[in-house]
């Protein structure tokens, strides 16, 4: 990869910054995670709710092992599928999902 990555910028040094970022995504990672590794999000709509989504959770955790494999550090952000039994969109949420609508108030 060419050029600085942003994850080097927040976490490398002795800058108090650099010190408050390692302190906050310690949270069981180990300490070469924190050496300029790049940090890869993998969003995951996985949830006990959507049972069309179960096999999610075993797809992230291969793409997570395949980030680490690479080099990356990843992690998992949970994300809300639009199907979930108990969930209701807002407006602004169903005029995003038609094309070409704009949302309430605008």
């Amino acid at each position: 990869m060419s050029g600085t990555q942003r994850s080097r910028q927040w976490y490398e040094g002795e800058s108090r910054d650099a010190f408050i970022h390692r302190a906050w995504m310690r949270r069981g990672l180990p300490d070469h995670a924190f050496d300029g590794r790049p940090q890869i999000v993998i969003c995951n709509t996985w949830s006990e709710l959507t049972p069309c989504n179960s096999h999610f959770r075993e797809i992230a955790d291969h793409v997570k092992r395949g980030v680490w494999e690479s080099g990356g550090v990843p992690l998992e952000l949970p994300v809300p599928s639009l199907g979930e039994t108990l969930l209701r969109p807002t407006l602004v949420a169903a005029a995003a999902l038609r094309p070409g609508a704009a949302p309430p108030g605008s």
